[in-house]
């Protein structure tokens, strides 16, 4: 036994020798990342570094700064440095052959031109306009000297796909040197013509350079090789591919895995690989998988259980691409339902490469056919709602691949060898012209026919009445809140109430129409002409629509309450059902009630046909087909009893569980079908609890019934209660309005349901208003001078004053085209400064100011104690008038800050708080000052400072309470209140790797918990001639975290009084910190913390220190300045990536960095 603990004694020894002893590891190959599975301790070869790509992928690539042999080796370290590269571009320095340095051309070949073409009006491009669809083609390099095909192309599509210049053996023939002038030429053609490019493709088995497909790879090596391409080439074009082939054609024509160098070695893991890749490389492309023969079943199985498998999986396949290529009178059936098939697993859908083959030479009847099946094939597109477009490869027969690929084969496109257009181009032409009177829109991979009514009916004219300025929906306008009605077909012979009903609401609810059994009464069949009137009666009236209901499990048709379903079969009906329902309405409706009462009296889910086959996941798939279907209507979740508590957490908890899923639910509905009287309190609590979700909410159905007949009392408790119901909603920012279930007793359902009750609605039977309806009007009409907006649930009143201030009048002040903003603009950059009402009195300053930025801080009046000085009550002129001025001059303000330790009131510094109520505090707070600026902040600095000088979580009244964990509520609060602005989290000594790193790993594990983190400010407060190097790598580092970053409140200080040299020093720096931000694609601009020295707050703070600003004492710009306009001005031919200098692990300065503030918290550290 104890020779045993003597071997564990010595166990880390022992493995720490090892791992000393590890071999370097060889050139190209991987050091780390999140891929990484080699060495803990990993060092590149004598004359390597570590070069960290993307955080899947650091490699090993020659040192740029080793000479010769001699150069230093990291090896006898146990780890190696990490450099970190920019995703602008690669290196540009072109390896010789002593030096195999990755490289990448600059994608912007001087000396072309390209040509540009205007768009014609009859072109195929131009007509899918209408459709909502791009047409595309492919296209490349060598076409260009045919002048007159090249207008054929440029004059009809809005898209082209490079043809061969992007794919591997054209872009990295020599291993790590990304070079390809063809497809520059063709991003630089695309981007004069205003066309998006489709990029093809990044990991193919085909056209693959010799040492790629010869090499003699290992699971690791490939991994490598695969990595260093992607992010290569991906890198390379940054910023100009609207959708990437991420792979393609890796299903054989067996509907096996088709056997290649990758998937030999890697099997199908390569696919994960590429994708999750490219997404950490850029984002914002689409990433696609492509193939041919998707058309076919056996294939197009094949691609869905292999995208369905890969998502399921979390991997980032957001497309799939249908190549047909296909024969003439040889078009499988179906295509359509295939291509909706493929859409039904929440991706979109393109044809990407079309061409349609025949015999040759043509005779009239191939080319008729070819004329049809081509009008088969866009038709199939036009009929997806998902599928985005089409591309040709290729448009004419002259420089088809066809011939040489299929012998006695060819004549495949849309214009012959002379370029004349043939049959199948006029009627593709044609089928874009058309104004369809119906369309087929089935979802199901049945044999099932679905067919859709035309929308609208062409014989109704809907009658049109304005909307009262006394009426309900004008007078909520200014309170940003709509009020709609339940309205039918059938009430429109009631001219009357009619014109009641649209002169009070300016949104409509289909009572019944667009319910199961009215819209799809036979299966397949969507058509119900009652809602279809019900749209154009919107439409005509400037109305929005709820569309209700998708999936309830009452008023069905009884093929689907008594059908005898598997989980297989009841899948597709739904799926089928909301494709369809939606895809006939689609661009009509506002807002669809997805699922509808799924929870039962007793607060369990209800049972029904959908969750007794599907359970709870039939919800999944409702959202997510409508999400897939329609992306833009909100998505709604709506239930009645949602004002009482036990149905009310239900419901939260419900929703709670369907977003950790991803499932994109987007409002909770309350229907508040409500008894007089009766009413529960903390309504407003509840539907502010929901908005916590990161939801909006909506009363949908409301009406508050009585016992018949009514009495003076209940109709005035009645009126009591609807003041109750719509405050609620008014109480939350979050609630965007209230539907009431019809105006008038009239028509209202209740008696038929609650005998003896009744008079639920805002208008009795004679079509008299009665007091509820006053009482709400006259709630509308009510100017309060204080808004409550409180969504905490003490008694605390919280007060909003108005904003902005009237009498004031803000300077205008035109940008200078000098100026810093008005130059960064070049680099789609802002530049800012902070700013306060208090400097407005300087005339001189306030020009300077308003000259040269585009963007404002205030740099006090909208913290904590400027704003809610007396709990409840939010007050800032000064912050007002700052909303003005950037308002008036055309400027974004950012909002600083929402949640701080430092200059509180010492109502919240010094409170007794517990989690609840510290809870309530900020989100009173939060939801008060957001709401009261909504609409006018562009970012908000939701934390600021939370991490301390030793880079742990800094002690505050809010870490001391609620831990981290009081990040998560802020920012889940500010989501809620206003979804806009961007959310930041905002700190200094960013710049110092030690808080930077901890930065990073917090950020990361907000993310991990779903928080809103969307920006990482960089304070930059710093001292001349101490910045520390690698400053660009840190904010890089932050990017690939998936958050921009922003430099928030730079200046530079010195000993003072300042000295030639201390001057020149400053402006280098200056130039350092904004560069580094123009370096990194996502830093989105840099606010300086004042322009000049003569408000500067340092010498306030670090005595002997002062001059940090770029115009001094007398308002003269100093050569800080000149150097960063310089800088602005400047036109680089190219931006290489550092990858010599800076690393994320550069040791902290000496010297310390601080942030700024107006009340000196020590002598070392004081917090802005």
């Amino acid at each position: 036994m104890s020779t045993t603990r003597s071997f564990l004694a010595l166990l880390p020894l022992v493995v720490h020798f090892v791992r000393a002893c590890d071999e370097a590891i060889p050139l190209w190959q991987q050091c780390g990342g999140i891929t990484y599975s080699g060495p803990s301790h990993p060092h590149c070869v004598d004359g390597a570094i570590c070069q960290e790509w993307n955080p899947y992928y650091f490699q090993c690539i020659p040192d740029p700064n080793a000479s010769s042999s001699s150069s230093s080796s990291a090896s006898s370290s146990s780890s190696s440095s990490v450099t970190q590269s920019s995703s602008t571009s690669l290196p540009t320095d072109t390896p010789t052959s002593t030096s195999t340095s990755t490289s990448s051309t600059s994608t912007q070949t001087p000396t072309f031109t390209p040509p540009v073409v205007p768009l014609s009006p009859t072109g195929l491009a131009a007509l899918a306009k209408s459709k909502d669809r791009y047409i595309g083609s492919a296209f490349d390099n060598g076409y260009l000297s045919d002048t007159a095909y090249t207008n054929i192309v440029l004059s009809n599509v809005n898209q082209i796909t490079c043809e061969n210049s992007m794919k591997w053996e054209s872009i990295e023939a020599t291993r790590g040197v990304f070079s390809s002038p063809d497809a520059d030429r063709m991003v630089q053609l695309a981007e004069a013509n205003g066309m998006t490019i489709r990029g093809h493709t990044l990991v193919w088995h085909s056209q693959l350079p010799s040492w790629v497909s010869s090499g003699n790879w290992t699971t690791s090596t490939l991994t490598e090789v695969i990595t260093s391409h992607i992010t290569g080439v991906m890198t390379k074009y940054k910023g100009k591919i609207h959708t990437w082939d991420v792979v393609n054609e890796v299903i054989g024509d067996d509907a096996n895995m088709r056997p290649s160098v990758f998937y030999n070695t890697l099997g199908e893991s390569f696919i994960d690989l590429a994708f999750n890749t490219a997404k950490a490389v850029d984002p914002k492309p689409i990433l696609a998988i492509n193939d041919y023969n998707m058309e076919y079943s056996q294939k197009a199985t094949a691609m869905y259980n292999l995208v369905k498998r890969l998502k399921s999986r979390g991997v980032p396949v957001e497309q799939i691409g249908a190549q047909a290529h296909l024969v003439v009178g040889s078009l499988p059936s179906g295509i359509k339902d295939i291509y909706q098939n493929f859409a039904s697993l929440g991706v979109s859908v393109a044809v990407t490469e079309l061409d349609i083959r025949m015999p040759t030479p043509p005779t009239a009847a191939t080319l008729a056919q070819q004329a049809a099946d081509y009008v088969t094939v866009v038709k199939a597109c036009l009929d997806v709602p998902q599928c985005l477009g089409v591309t040709f490869w290729g448009l004419t027969d002259k420089y088809s691949w066809v011939p040489d690929v299929f012998s006695g084969e060819g004549a495949a496109c849309l214009y012959d060898e002379s370029l004349q257009p043939k049959p199948d181009y006029t009627a593709v032409q044609s089928l874009l012209s058309a104004t369809p009177t119906s369309t087929t829109t089935t979802a199901s991979p049945t044999d099932t026919q679905t067919t859709v009514t035309s929308s609208p009916t062409s014989t109704f004219t809907p009658p049109v009445v304005p909307l009262s300025p006394t009426g309900l929906a004008a007078l909520a306008k200014s309170k940003d809140r709509y009020m709609g009605s339940a309205f039918e077909n059938g009430y429109l012979s009631d001219s009357a109430y009619t014109s009641i009903v649209l002169s009070n609401v300016n949104q409509i609810t289909c009572e019944n129409s667009m319910k199961w059994e009215s819209i799809e009464a036979t299966r397949g069949v969507f058509s119900s002409p009652d809602a279809d009137r019900m749209v154009q009666l919107a439409e005509a009236n400037g109305m929005t629509i709820r569309g209700h209901t998708l999936v309830w499990h009452s008023q069905l048709p009884s093929w689907v309450a008594n059908g005898n379903w598997t989980t297989s079969t009841l899948t597709e009906v739904i799926t089928s059902h909301i494709t369809g329902v939606m895809t006939k309405y689609k661009g009509k409706i506002h807002t669809w009630d997805v699922v509808n009462e799924v929870i039962g009296d007793d607060a369990n889910m209800r049972p029904s046909v959908f969750y007794n086959t599907l359970g709870e996941s039939f919800i999944d798939l409702a959202f997510n087909t409508a999400k897939a279907v329609d992306p833009k209507p909100i998505l709604a979740i709506n239930d009645y009893n949602m004002e009482y508590s036990q149905k009310a957490t239900a419901m939260y908890n419900l929703v709670k569980r369907l977003k950790s899923r991803g499932v994109p639910v987007e409002q909770i509905g309350a229907q508040a079908h409500l008894v007089v009287g009766s009413l529960p309190t903390g309504i407003k609590d509840i539907y502010q609890n929901f908005a916590s979700l990161g939801v909006s909410v909506a009363v949908t159905e409301l009406d508050i019934r009585m016992p018949t007949p009514p009495t003076a009392a209940t109709l005035a408790q009645q009126a009591v209660d609807y003041v109750t119901v719509v405050k609620a909603c008014l109480d939350v920012p979050q609630c965007l309005g209230v539907t009431f279930w019809g105006l008038t007793d009239k028509y209202s359902w209740v008696p038929g349901v609650f005998s003896g009750e009744g008079a639920a609605c805002l208008y009795d039977e004679s079509l008299q208003p009665k007091p509820d309806y006053t009482a709400v009007q006259s709630l509308l009409s009510a100017t309060p001078t204080s808004t409550t907006t409180t969504a905490s649930p003490t008694d605390t009143q919280t007060t909003v004053t108005s904003s902005p201030t009237s009498t004031f009048t803000p300077p205008v002040v035109p940008l200078s085209p000098t100026g810093l903003a008005a130059l960064a603009k070049s680099k789609d950059r802002y530049m800012g400064s902070a700013f306060e009402n208090g400097y407005l009195s300087d005339s001189a300053y306030t020009n300077i100011v308003l000259s040269n930025v585009n963007q404002i801080t205030c740099e006090n009046s909208m913290k904590w104690e400027s704003i809610e000085a007396t709990r409840g009550v939010f007050s800032s002129p000064d912050a007002d008038r700052m909303v003005q001025v950037a308002e008036a001059n055309g400027m974004t303000i950012r909002g600083h800050t929402l949640v701080w330790h430092s200059q509180l009131p010492s109502w919240v510094a010094n409170g007794n708080w517990t989690t609840s109520t510290l809870t309530d505090v900020i989100t009173s707070h939060i939801t008060g000052v957001m709401t009261k600026y909504k609409g006018k902040i562009h970012t908000w600095d939701v934390v600021n400072e939370v991490i301390g000088d030793d880079a742990n979580m800094r002690p505050s009244v809010f870490y001391n309470t609620l831990g981290e964990s009081f990040i998560d509520l802020a920012f889940n609060i500010a989501k809620a209140v206003d979804p806009k602005p961007i959310l930041a989290i905002n700190d200094y000594n960013m710049e110092y790797s030690q808080k930077a790193t901890a930065m990073y790993n917090l950020v990361k594990r907000l993310k991990s918990r779903g928080v809103p983190v969307e920006q990482i400010g960089a304070q930059a407060h710093l001292v001349v001639g101490s910045l520390p190097s690698g400053i660009k790598d840190i904010y890089q580092n932050f990017a690939s975290l998936g958050v921009s970053v922003a430099v928030t409140e730079l200046d530079i200080r010195m000993p003072t009084p300042p000295t030639a040299a201390t001057l020149a020093q400053q402006a280098a720096d200056y130039v350092t910190v904004v560069k580094a931000c123009l370096d990194v694609p996502q830093c989105l601009g840099v606010t300086f913390w004042g322009l000049t020295d003569k408000y500067s707050w340092v010498p306030g703070v670090f005595s002997g220190e002062g001059a940090a600003c770029l115009y001094d004492d007398s308002l003269q710009p100093k050569p800080d300045y000149t150097a960063v306009q310089a800088l602005l001005s400047a036109t680089p031919t190219s931006t290489p990536t550092d990858s010599s200098t800076g690393s994320s692990t550069t040791p902290i300065s000496t010297s310390t960095s601080v942030s700024q503030s107006n009340s000196m918290s020590s002598s070392t550290s004081s917090s802005q």
